[in-house]
């Protein structure tokens, strides 16, 4: 880690991290062979869905409260966090890791600088977790109940119980909510309520 440097985003950083998550996407859906290796977008491509949605985004890091965060290795961008604040709610709506940087502790890093404390009855937390058979665990860690077609998890159940029960007797909302992509296990959860001001932002990952 002594490589590597976190510093808060610019505006002029958007692009930049836009087309490191996109590529990173790519590569993800390339590893699950639900694309082919020639399948990859384009820098052109990647470059029309910028301007598409390049609004959206601009939206999102301008949200008081909100927190947008890259990690740099030497001059290189080689991950990035948005957290976009909403009354009562903070979703983690992107966080991307350059596959070349992959168990580094990136994504560890960004994490603990936007939530530093643990979430409170007045805002809770929210993470929707798209692709691969998530490992959760990074994110209970933050006091969040991730979303996830698929649960895959390294704590104990009894030690996620308690951490739960904790949660809940202080009062913490946490959202919970049946994932888009089919689980192995349905009903392994159970759908609670959601921000309405979430939905819209949720489409931008659900693309495999």
């Amino acid at each position: 880690m002594s490589d590597l440097s976190f510093r808060e985003a610019r505006a002029s950083d958007l692009e930049a991290a836009y087309e490191l998550g996109e590529r990173a996407w790519d590569q993800s859906r390339a590893d699950r062979g639900l694309i082919g290796p020639d399948e990859a977008r384009t820098h052109t491509e990647l470059r029309e869905r910028w301007l598409h949605e390049r609004p959206l985004l601009e939206f999102m890091t301008a949200l008081d409260g909100s927190c947008f965060l890259v990690c740099e290795d030497g001059d290189e961008m080689v991950g990035y966090v948005l957290v976009a604040r909403f009354p009562a709610m903070d979703e983690m709506a992107e966080l991307w890791v350059a596959p070349s940087h992959a168990g580094r502790g990136v994504s560890r890093g960004l994490l603990e600088r936007c939530w530093p404390e643990s979430p409170s009855p007045e805002l809770g937390r929210l993470v929707v977790a798209v692709g691969r058979p998530a490992d959760l665990t990074l994110f209970t860690e933050f006091g969040v109940m991730p979303v996830s077609g698929h649960w895959h998890m390294r704590h104990r159940v009894d030690q996620y119980l308690e951490m739960r029960r904790v949660q809940q007797a202080a009062g913490v909302p946490v959202g919970v909510e049946v994932a888009r992509q089919p689980s192995r296990n349905p009903g392994s959860c159970r759908p609670g309520p959601v921000p309405a001001q979430l939905t819209r932002f949720r489409d931008r990952r659900w693309r495999a």
